[in-house]
């Protein structure tokens, strides 16, 4: 007698077995399967396993039963790639009770021509792809996916590993882009292991240039480095490139609503092993004694002021910008106020608003 339940490589399951102690304390036959004597063969041929069932299966003659998962992957087309058809869309899925997607109703793709796309490809604007694994074969498919590790310090996976019977599962692969300067392209790899087979898939990834329009808001926090509570800045921020190892850049000030006017600014381009940059530019505000009255409503005072605003951080993200500010204002006193915070700027566009601005 041999215990099938529907699993390849993998008996640690405990099988739950419909009527099995049905047979009272005692008799000689308690612990068999219900409805069979020992040395009676079971007279009903084994066609197909249900999923969560267990069968006693009498072997008599002819070749062992084997159950054999097998690994099928969906990956998303690349730009340049025509998807095949529309799959998965919802005329190809075929929802369980329970929930569960079953594959078995599928008409698009053919199951042998699933693993069709080779690589994944993330452009510029894209952090994150999923990759759908699929079970078309017998038993149980278990399965896990390692990054390797010249990788591992960009690009990740969620979940690692898991077990598919019907249906589909969906692996995140993410690509982490935060510390790394560009513009430049990076390339991995990503294996999934698996009882119904092994495929190692090319990674391709585009890091950006720090270029692009960004808002944000900067928190301040100390004023002549004693804390205190100040209102935030709104920043409305574009960066350009102005040739190698510099950076440029205008405040728009219909967005920044604490800055009177666009502020041209000027700076230092990451080093080509990091993503730090330092970028800083001011403007002249008259006296109240003079005919500017949109400048007056930002200095009410009689003499004139100067102010310099300074940006030092990082890309912390692909589209995340983060670090300290440094307002200073000169004039107000005989020693310039110094007013310092942080900032966290989100990038809206790769582009550079019309590249004119900043100019």
């Amino acid at each position: 007698i041999a215990s099938v339940y529907q699993l390849s490589g993998d008996l640690s399951n405990n099988l739950v077995w419909d009527a099995f102690n049905d047979r009272p304390i005692g008799d000689s036959t308690a612990g068999l399967p219900p409805g069979n004597e020992p040395g009676t063969p079971n007279q009903d041929t084994l066609q197909s396993f249900i999923r969560g069932n267990g069968y006693w299966v009498f072997v008599t003659d002819g070749p062992s039963i084997v159950l054999q998962p097998r690994l099928r992957t969906i990956l998303p087309a690349d730009s340049d790639i025509q998807p095949t058809g529309n799959f998965p869309g919802a005329e190809d899925r075929d929802i369980d009770s329970d929930g569960v997607q079953d594959s078995s109703t599928w008409t698009s793709p053919d199951p042998e021509t699933d693993d069709v796309q080779q690589s994944l490809f993330y452009p510029e604007e894209a952090g994150r792809r999923e990759i759908i694994l699929r079970n078309p074969g017998d038993g149980i498919l278990s399965w896990r996916v390692e990054v390797d590790p010249g990788s591992a310090n960009w690009l990740s996976v969620s979940p690692t590993e898991g077990k598919l019977i019907r249906g589909t599962a969906q692996v995140a692969v993410t690509v982490t882009r935060g510390a790394l300067a560009g513009p430049s392209e990076l390339n991995g790899n990503l294996t999934i292991r698996s009882t119904g087979g092994s495929r190692t898939i090319p990674v391709r990834a585009l890091v950006p240039d720090i270029q692009g329009d960004y808002t944000g808001r900067a928190r301040m926090t100390r004023v002549d480095g004693k804390e205190m509570q100040l209102p935030s800045l709104d920043f409305q921020i574009t960066l350009d490139r102005a040739g190698d190892g510099t950076i440029r850049g205008i405040v728009n000030s219909e967005d920044s609503l604490s800055i009177p006017m666009d502020v041209p600014m000027a700076g230092d381009n990451y080093r080509s092993n990091s993503s730090d940059f330092t970028i800083t530019g001011g403007y002249f505000m008259p006296g109240s004694g003079r005919e500017n009255f949109d400048i007056n409503d930002f200095n009410p005072l009689p003499g004139d002021l100067r102010r310099e605003i300074r940006l030092n951080g990082l890309r912390t993200s692909e589209n995340i910008l983060s670090g300290k500010v440094q307002d200073t204002l000169h004039g107000i006193l005989d020693q310039p106020v110094i007013v310092e915070g942080d900032f966290v700027l989100e990038r809206t566009s790769l582009e550079p608003m019309g590249r004119q601005g900043s100019t």
